[in-house]
């Protein structure tokens, strides 16, 4: 487990230096996805030297063709609800997907992450998932 601890804070300060290195001062990395959610971490590098980290949760509200699936809307409420307790903001996307959003400290990460996992392995929610964390 220590081992696990250590390296994604080998991996953090990759995406760190990879933000403060990148033209655009900014790195993204995909932490969790299958059919129905997508789960990444952003770092953005300010003029100032410090960094911005914020979180995000794509979540598919329309099946295949953007049709009408009445479980992924269930599924979809039951985030929302979970979703603005959190804090995080929601932005909707032309594709059938609603992006949320919500800007946290270093130190919060993982414990924001494990939080948005036991709410993506919900009663509805992913399975198939690739974890990168």
């Amino acid at each position: 487990m220590a081992g696990t601890q250590e390296a994604r804070v080998v991996r953090l300060e990759e995406l760190e230096r990879k933000a403060k290195d990148s033209p655009m001062k900014e790195s993204y990395l995909l932490i969790s996805t299958d059919g129905a959610h997508r789960l990444g971490l952003s770092i953005r590098a300010l003029p100032d030297g410090s960094l911005d980290y914020s979180i995000e949760l794509l979540v598919c509200v329309l099946g295949a063709d953007l049709e009408v699936d009445v479980p992924r809307l269930e599924n979809a409420i039951r985030m929302t609800m979970a979703l603005e307790r959190l804090g995080y903001q929601r932005f909707f996307k032309e594709d059938g997907w609603v992006c949320w959003e919500r800007e946290l400290t270093r130190g919060d990460i993982e414990a924001e992450f494990d939080t948005l996992a036991r709410l993506i392995e919900g009663p509805v929610g992913g399975q198939n998932k690739k974890r990168e964390w």
